[in-house]
């Protein structure tokens, strides 16, 4: 089985799938923007599900340096799910999008079976999810202390395959192996 996101609406420029933190111009947005990049492909994402813009990366670009200004890295980057869903609610006070509420799932909190619920019924929704991952353990197809943007889940054989947008590209992991050997951080959606 497996539960999917409309990719056509992560598209720029009908190439890039979400955004890419390297896009930004400085040096420390470049190395500690992963938090607001997430954010941008996310709203990208929410906008386009009820008026689709083909987005081009110089658009892509202007949504990323406003999300940054709601969803600031410090020295550490956006290391805890609350400070995202602090500026990610500042944000949309401003914006035209019409979600309200954000849904958390911390890993060290969870089983598996919660986790799996919780990506599922997020994606059914048509809402893509932010992922926060502070240790990759043994699963090397993924960077430790980095936001994603979750798009599918797939069950194969006994493994959870999650989907992710990261680096303008699509990239799978495989979140049974990620949870054996790490489960450190956090989910967050919003609906």
């Amino acid at each position: 089985m497996k539960v999917s996101l409309n990719k056509d609406n992560l598209l720029i420029d009908n190439y890039y799938y979400g955004g890419n933190q390297d896009w930004y111009s400085t040096y420390f947005k470049r190395l500690a923007g992963c938090g607001p990049t997430t954010a941008s492909t996310i709203t990208m994402y929410e906008l386009n599900k009820s008026n689709y813009k083909n987005y081009s990366k110089k658009d892509f670009i202007l949504l990323m340096n406003e999300l940054w200004n709601y969803i600031t890295p410090g020295m550490m980057g956006v290391d805890k799910v609350e400070k995202y869903q602090k500026g990610y609610n500042k944000y949309l006070k401003t914006s035209n999008l019409e979600l309200s509420n954000s849904k958390i799932l911390e890993f060290s909190n969870s089983g598996i079976d919660d986790i799996k619920d919780y990506i599922e019924a997020a994606l059914k929704l048509d809402h893509p999810i932010a992922f926060l991952n502070l240790n990759n353990g043994s699963e090397k197809q993924i960077d430790s202390w980095h936001w994603t943007t979750i798009v599918s889940i797939e069950y194969i054989n006994d493994n959870i395959i999650v989907e992710i947008c990261d680096e303008g590209l699509l990239k799978k992991f495989n979140l049974t192996k990620w949870l054996n050997t790490s489960s450190n951080g956090s989910l967050i959606y919003y609906c």
